[in-house]
């Protein structure tokens, strides 16, 4: 295997691993966003 081969290989692995985390960072968004949504009924349910 060559430089050139070898070099892509791996930006392309580092290119996977990101994608998995920036995929890990959106679902934890989404799941925050789901709490404060929980969080503003809860307590709104509690003012009235």
């Amino acid at each position: 295997m060559d430089g050139l081969s070898l070099l892509l290989e791996r930006s392309y692995d580092n290119m996977i691993i990101q994608i998995d985390s920036i995929d890990t960072i959106l679902a934890i968004q989404d799941w925050a966003c789901q709490i404060q949504l929980w969080l503003g009924e809860f307590t709104s349910f509690y003012q009235e």
